[in-house]
């Protein structure tokens, strides 16, 4: 069997183990935690990877809890994000109430891990969007995972560059992925510039263009 190969039948395991996990987590976190899975392969981590600096900077999580982590708890937690008034709320429950077991999630396969990882990822972007008052679309999270994997956005300025578009999502969206062009893409790369140069004021304009440029990175 292929690498792809694999890789796309450990999402499917995964997937399956979200959707059979909704009794335990709710619509909303499975419904959020199976878009998550089926987004390209290749940015799934990474995106696991840009929500989890996100919600730390944010303190929706705290340094040392992983989305695994989180996301095992919600499977064995009585209680589900509907009870809670607010997610900041819900995942003090599961931080205070439900306990963590490395042993036995160590003996977890790799398909179960990451459906644990991905149901973390979406409490963490449900929290988020709470506290940024903003609904951030699973494309804007690929979108946001392509840049920093190309080390066009980093740790430091992740959540702000975030903000600069907060009400141009779908303009972001289309520029990195090449869907947008003529006169409307030059518009996007005007702003992306400014985003930069607001993010970071010491780059040479040189430097800005490389930037915008580059983040015309595609599927």
């Amino acid at each position: 069997m292929g690498f792809w190969s694999s890789v796309g039948s450990a999402i499917s395991s995964a997937c399956s183990a979200v959707s059979n996990a909704v009794s335990s987590i709710g619509k909303g976190l499975s419904k959020m935690a199976g878009g998550l899975l089926n987004l390209n392969p290749t940015i799934v981590n990474i995106v696991i990877a840009v929500v989890q600096i996100i919600a730390q900077l944010l303190g929706v999580t705290k340094e040392d809890e992983l989305p695994e982590e989180l996301g095992d708890k919600a499977l064995r937690a009585d209680k589900k994000p509907e009870d809670f008034d607010t997610t900041e709320e819900y995942i003090e429950y599961l931080r205070e109430e439900v306990d963590f077991d490395k042993e036995e999630f160590d003996k977890l396969s790799d398909e179960e891990k990451l459906a644990r990882s991905a149901i973390g990822t979406a409490i963490s972007m449900k929290g988020i969007n709470e506290k940024k008052d903003m609904d951030i679309s699973l494309t804007t999270w690929a979108t946001m995972a392509k840049l920093y994997d190309k080390d066009l956005l980093n740790k430091d300025n992740l959540d702000d560059f975030l903000d600069e578009f907060k009400e141009n999502q779908t303009e972001l969206n289309g520029y990195v992925n090449k869907e947008i062009k003529g006169a409307k893409g030059i518009e996007v790369a005007g702003k992306m510039a400014e985003a930069y140069q607001k993010l970071e004021p010491e780059l040479s304009a040189d430097e800005i263009n490389d930037k915008v440029l580059n983040s015309k990175i595609g599927d």
